[in-house]
């Protein structure tokens, strides 16, 4: 039996003590279990040729419980990376309070006053077409050791980053594929590695 969205917080009090065990299993075993690493990923056309593949973005369905555990192990990641002044206040974007607005809003404001004491200005601007899936895994991997997560913390990250997926077109699916984190563009965690990187 499929649990949706309805009954898991309708029972969320009773079942949230068995969560907190099995989560913190999994913390102390360093893995994120391979059932919640399970994707349904769905091809959404974006314009084009329907015929070409990269004409579609993939998006990514978990279980509820996969969303919980992750959200919990972002909370944890992100207060590592404030308190130990990790992430540069100059960095905008997937962060809570800095967002990409706010950048632009800083540049513009900092263009205004060098133009109106006659200073040149120059800008340049990139990007990145794909980036999440451009991200490198041993290199990231390597980051978050050089930054003090390493160990458990490590094993962990690097459980996580490989996902088993299957796609989901048409009414038919695909079988079962293990693969790297490509596509949970989204997640919460993924958006913090993506800062770190």
């Amino acid at each position: 039996m499929k649990l949706n969205k309805n009954i898991i917080c309708t029972y969320l009090a009773v079942i949230c003590t068995y969560l907190a065990d099995i989560f913190n299993n999994c913390i102390q075993n360093d893995v994120f279990p391979d059932k919640l690493k399970l994707a349904k990923v769905i091809p959404v056309f974006k314009s084009g040729a329907k015929d070409i593949a990269s004409n579609y973005r993939p998006i990514s369905i978990l279980s509820y419980f996969s969303k919980i555990f992750e959200k919990l192990m972002h909370k944890n990641l992100v207060s590592f990376l404030d308190t130990n002044n990790i992430i540069s206040k100059h960095q905008f974007g997937f962060r809570s309070g800095l967002s990409t607005f706010l950048a632009l809003n800083q540049r513009h404001n900092s263009i205004l006053h060098l133009n109106d004491s006659g200073q040149y200005i120059y800008g340049i601007f990139l990007d990145l077409k794909k980036a999440f899936d451009a991200v490198n895994h041993n290199i990231l991997l390597d980051k978050l050791n050089h930054y003090g997560i390493h160990g458990l913390a490590s094993d962990f990250s690097t459980s996580y980053l490989h996902v088993q997926k299957f796609v989901y077109a048409n009414g038919v699916q695909s079988y079962k594929c293990k693969s790297l984190v490509v596509c949970r563009k989204v997640r919460l965690l993924v958006l913090c590695y993506f800062v770190v990187y």
